[in-house]
């Protein structure tokens, strides 16, 4: 009987437990996490912070899941790993011993290191801490700064602006999101976010934070802006959480690196989702992170049939996520970066609303979609990516794409004719 043991109980870590069940009905399951007693959704903490959803709610599966599939799970932090003797220390209590090994601990928050930093009111959102904290730091708040470019950022700005709390929204760069959004597309979101009442500093960075009576006061810039505000919201993007593992014989960079099979350099141990580094997948001398939800649920079903005795690889396919910018719909398929080289851009914008299409080109050829404001199918819109086909073509076609409650009026016709 095989004793399996799974670091993290996020949507990774339970579908590899789903897996292996479903594979190996016999098998011992054990899950650990010192966050949570049972899986919920991070994607769902906005909402419950927004009072649209209880805490209950972010829980995918009923709790009697667990029993019923036998997954026992332990609230605990893992420490340290042997694994030549194949056991985990754990925080409390005694050691845990484990056949097969997946670490699927995830990301964390990076952090900043600056004059107020550390003042009671400086938040950052990952998990069910960072929400309790925002909880305490917006009780009384009436203005905050909120910085960082990315998803996480107009998630917080959006949360803070639904409370009732003045939001100024600082950015590094001079556009919003520039790893994903066109300077076009940058500026639709900016104009949601202006409409909702944030004001906007851009191309400017976070020197220090002031306080009076152990409180935030102030937020002073790189360039002398002064911000008031009474807390801060940082959002600077998140890293592989591993590092427990900094004396262990598993082999990391960014995060642990994994082969095809998500396979770490230690026979019988495995590492999937946001703290996987897929080694195969080379960016400049690294290889690739996929923090993304779908790819972490995507990576624990492959991790998890392949402890329990199958062989399967992991591709992802065609990248794709959706988000909201406020009222705008996000959608994203393919390769958006649209800067490499060889790389171009057709861009499209709805006359006089906050909706646009951008494909982005090579050889003739759509390898990205950005839609912001609209809806597309996705099978469609990758179909077009795996398929290789020309602007023409997909323009001609972008009916087939269209996906907007019924009686929507279609609005794309001066698109597919430009």
């Amino acid at each position: 009987m095989t004793n399996y043991v799974i670091i993290g109980n996020g949507i990774t870590g339970i579908t590899a437990a789903r897996c292996i069940r479903k594979n190996d009905p016999s098998g011992l399951i054990t899950v650990i996490s010192g966050e949570s007693d049972y899986f919920y959704s991070r994607t769902a903490l906005m909402y419950v912070f927004m009072k649209r959803l209880n805490r209950k709610d972010t829980e995918p599966y009923e709790r009697r899941f667990y029993p019923q599939n036998r997954i026992d799970l332990i609230r605990n932090t893992v420490t340290s790993l042997d694994t030549s003797a194949k056991q985990l220390t754990l925080f409390s209590g005694p050691s845990i011993a484990f056949d097969k090994l997946l670490i699927a601990t995830g990301s964390q928050p990076n952090k900043i290191s600056l004059p107020g930093s550390d003042l009671p009111g400086v938040v950052s959102f990952y998990g069910l801490s960072d929400l309790q904290d925002m909880e305490k730091a917006a009780k009384n708040a009436r203005s905050a700064l909120v910085v960082g470019g990315g998803l996480i950022g107009i998630e917080m700005v959006e949360m803070l602006v639904h409370r009732g709390i003045q939001v100024t929204y600082l950015l590094r760069e001079p556009v919003y999101f520039p790893q994903a959004l066109s300077a076009q597309e940058s500026e639709i979101a900016l104009a949601t976010m202006r409409a909702h009442g944030v004001t906007i500093i851009a191309g400017d960075e976070l020197d220090r934070i002031e306080k009076s009576d152990n409180w935030i006061r102030t937020c002073v810039t790189k360039k002398g802006t002064v911000v008031a505000c009474d807390m801060v919201g940082i959002a600077i993007g998140v890293s592989p959480n591993v590092s427990f593992l900094a004396h262990s014989a598993i082999a990391t960079k960014r995060g642990i690196l994994v082969n095809p099979s998500l396979q770490t350099n230690v026979p019988d141990i495995f590492a999937a989702g946001d703290c996987a580094e897929l080694s195969w997948k080379p960016i400049d001398k690294s290889g690739r992170l996929e923090q993304l939800w779908y790819t972490g649920k995507m990576q624990g079903e492959i991790a998890g049939c392949n402890m329990a005795g199958q062989s399967r690889v992991y591709d992802r396919g065609v990248k794709f996520n959706s988000a909201q910018f406020m009222d705008i719909n996000y959608h994203t398929f393919g390769e958006v970066n649209g800067r490499l080289p060889g790389e171009s851009d057709l861009f499209f914008r709805i006359p006089n609303q906050l909706k646009s299409l951008r494909l982005v080109l090579k050889d003739n050829r759509v390898i990205g979609i950005n839609v912001l404001g609209l809806r597309f199918r996705d099978a469609v819109c990758r179909q077009w990516i795996r398929d290789g086909l020309s602007p023409d073509t997909v323009l001609a076609q972008l009916k087939d794409a269209w996906f907007e409650p019924e009686f929507t009026p279609y609005c794309l016709k001066e698109v597919s004719h430009a």
